[in-house]
Order: C-alpha cells, then sequence, then structure tokens
C-alpha cells in the first residue's frame, strides 16, 4: 500500500487454539504489515480467562480465551480494529459482534467451496477470503462476489532439498492416495521413497525400498514428490517448498492440486491406472522432467508478496464498510 495509507488497527480471530506454524506464518507476517501502519490483535481459544500474551513480533498482541465469542465483543469496544479477519468457516460465530459495531469482516478459508454463512448472508460487511489466486478464482464463480487473497507462508512440514534419488511421498494424501504410492514403490524397487510419519495411514509391511522420515527429521536430498490424492485442500505450503527447491511432482488432477503443480510437473487422475503412473514417474525422474527454473517460477506463484495484498485487501474492506454505512454504495 501506499506510504500514504492511513494506519489500521486488524483484529485476526478463531475460536480455537491457533497451531504452531500458523503462529509462525503470522509472527513472520506482522513485521511487514506493521511497515505499512497496520497493527494486529489476534484472539484465539484456550485455557483459563482472557489474557494478553506478549509476542516479538512488532504490531502483534496474542489474546487467549475460553470464551473467545463473548471476548471478541469484548475486543471489538476496547480495541476498536478497523477491520476483522476470521479464521477458518468455524470462527463465522464470532462475526455477528463484529458486524454489529459496523466492522468489516473477511471470512479467510482455504479450498474453493462456499461456507455456509446462514443469515450473516445478506450482511455487505461480510467478505470471504482465501489464500491463493486459484482458490478465490473458483470461489468467486460459485459464489458470484469478490473473494479477497490473504496468503500466508506457512512453514512446510518437512524441509526439502533437491538432487538427491529418492521420491518424497507428501502428507496429506488419503489412504486410496497412500496405497497408490505404495504400489508405485513396490514397482520400483530400485528407487528409494520417502515417506513421513505424518501420513496417517500406514501399511502393516512397507516395501523394503521405503524409509519413514520421523517428524523433525530433515529428509534426504530428492528427485521427485509424489501426492496421487490430496486430503481436501492442497498441502500448500508443503508444494510451495517442493516446487521453490527446484523438485517437480506428481499428482492427481484434482482442479486445486493441478493449477498449482502446473508445468512443474504430472497430474494424472486415480484411474488412470498403474502403468500410466509409473511412465509418468519413470519420465520425471528422467529426461522428460522440467526444469530448475520451471519447478522454481511455479513455486513462487505459492509465495508471493503477502503483506501487500494483506494491505490492500483491508483497505478496500475498510472503504467499502464506510461507503455502506454512508449509503453512497
Amino acid at each position: 500500500m501506499p506510504s500514504d495509507s492511513p494506519p489500521l488497527r486488524l483484529l485476526i480471530a478463531t475460536p480455537t487454539r491457533l497451531g504452531t506454524r500458523f503462529t509462525a506464518a503470522l509472527a513472520a507476517l506482522c513485521p511487514s504489515l506493521a511497515e505499512q501502519g497496520i497493527t494486529v490483535t489476534v484472539l484465539e481459544g484456550g485455557t483459563g480467562p482472557m489474557r494478553a500474551e506478549r509476542t516479538a513480533a512488532p504490531g502483534y498482541t496474542r489474546y487467549r480465551s475460553t470464551q473467545p465469542a463473548a471476548d471478541c465483543a469484548l475486543l471489538a469496544a476496547l480495541e476498536a480494529p478497523h477491520a476483522a479477519i476470521l479464521l477458518g468457516a468455524d470462527s463465522l460465530s464470532l462475526a455477528a459482534p463484529l458486524l454489529a459495531a459496523h466492522i468489516p469482516v473477511l471470512l479467510r478459508q482455504d479450498g474453493d467451496q462456499p461456507p455456509a454463512l446462514g443469515p450473516l448472508a445478506a450482511n455487505r460487511l461480510l467478505g470471504l477470503a482465501t489464500g491463493t489466486d486459484w482458490e478465490a478464482e473458483r470461489l468467486a464463480a460459485s459464489t458470484q462476489t469478490a473473494v479477497a487473497v490473504l496468503p500466508l507462508a506457512l512453514p512446510p512440514r518437512l524441509p526439502v532439498a533437491k538432487g538427491g534419488p529418492a521420491v518424497l511421498i507428501l502428507s496429506d494424501q488419503t489412504a486410496t492416495g497412500l496405497y497408490l504410492a505404495l504400489a508405485l514403490a513396490a514397482a520400483r524397487p530400485d528407487i528409494p521413497f520417502l515417506l513421513p510419519e505424518t501420513v496417517p495411514v500406514v501399511a502393516a509391511t512397507l516395501p523394503d525400498n521405503i524409509r519413514l522420515v520421523r517428524d523433525g527429521e530433515t529428509p534426504p536430498p530428492i528427485r521427485l514428490a509424489l501426492l496421487p490424492q490430496g486430503n481436501g485442500c492442497p498441502p500448500w505450503a508443503d508444494l510451495a517448498a517442493t516446487l521453490s527447491a527446484g523438485v517437480p511432482i506428481l499428482g492427481g488432477d484434482a482442479p486445486l492440486l493441478a493449477a498449482a503443480i502446473g508445468p512443474a510437473g504430472v497430474n494424472l487422475p486415480l484411474t488412470a491406472g498403474l502403468p500410466a503412473w509409473l511412465a509418468a514417474l519413470d519420465g520425471l525422474m528422467g529426461r522428460a522432467r522440467p526444469t530448475v527454473s520451471v519447478c522454481r517460477s511455479q513455486g513462487a506463484r505459492l509465495l508471493p508478496d503477502a503483506a501487500p495484498l494483506w494491505g490492500k485487501a483491508l483497505h478496500d474492506a475498510v472503504r467499502r464498510s464506510r461507503a455502506l454505512i454512508a449509503g453512497t454504495l
């Protein structure tokens, strides 16, 4: 945003406890928002009475509360935020006191499925937001409304480095996707496959060429990543880390996953059958792989400079709310 943009107070709220990965991403984002004059207050679910916690990030205060709905109304009065962002569809229960105070609210969710807004759907102070251009485009098409893009650079579950011979089976697989990955490993015993222990479904007997990667362990360098069928929304952080390292991805054909991989890999339907998947794997492991620059370029699309996008979305929401209140929109 321009340097002469007025300062804004932003409230980010969720009824649940924030995970460590989201907390790290938010702490990394807040200094850049502070440079734009945007200060951040976070309200999350927790234990005990509402209390503030110090944070190292500039312009970032965090509250935890066992009654986030009631305390959201309290913070709306005490902090007088110019705008609010609610994280996830289950945060919609926090919207009412904010909207009643004429505070514009953006409901940020992952994926491209419209949330059930109920009676709040008619409230023009409530808008939608998501993390990527692809999600926003598909969500806007289904809701016939503008959708803001609010990316967050979540840390990947595993660090990724290129240059090795291994295939990394990414987390967030469905059971069907995992079993296809295991079938690929069994059919290519000369290729080492890496399986994070965070993958929830593991066969009792794994092929000898599969090595489990423990939580917190740095995996060896890889040549290819594998995601036959994602469990819900694509694991954006893991995809970004993989592609940004110059490593291509062999994945399923779900629309969001196909858009994320783009020219930096191959997408196939699960129904294509094992021979087709093996042919694609062999090609990406050999001469048919995309260049490192293509992979990194696609990875950069998943890691845009977040602060300007947040600043634009927030200032747009505030301007729109003031126009609505003034009756000029």
